[in-house]
């Protein structure tokens, strides 16, 4: 099962007046991750800006299973869980430094173009693209 395996440390500015790592933290963190994945699947953001193609999120959740604190580390393991012709389903788990579940996420990518801001479908060798990251 082929995943792209993000880890980031947590810094005093990340943590809420809760004592643990404020949401929009993740929301960060998925948005690093996310461009690693396109990238490690062929798609380099300059040149697909270059191409008219902006990389988008048509839909975005999180699942909150357990806090992160100053203390812990963070890992996040992401792969594409449906690959469409016009997105792709993103998933992905985060986990802390003693592989605890901490929260799940699933985002839906697509392409739009730049000027008609209206979805582009993916050619068949795109979508294959992403199966490096398939899961």
């Amino acid at each position: 099962m082929p995943k792209l395996i993000y880890s980031a440390p947590i810094f005093t500015h990340q943590i809420d007046f809760a004592g643990h790592v404020n949401n929009g933290v993740y929301l960060r963190w998925l948005e690093e991750a996310r461009q690693l994945l396109l990238e490690g699947a062929g798609f380099s953001i300059p040149r697909l800006l270059e191409q008219g193609i902006v990389p988008i999120l048509a839909d975005l959740t999180i699942e909150y299973k357990a806090p992160l604190y100053l203390h812990n580390t963070m890992r996040l393991e992401m792969g594409c869980q449906e690959i469409r012709f016009a997105s792709v389903t993103i998933v992905g788990d985060f986990y802390n430094e003693a592989n605890r579940l901490i929260a799940t996420s699933s985002q839906t990518a697509l392409f739009i173009d730049r000027q008609s801001h209206k979805p582009l479908r993916m050619t068949p060798e795109q979508r294959s693209q992403f199966s490096i990251y398939q899961i």
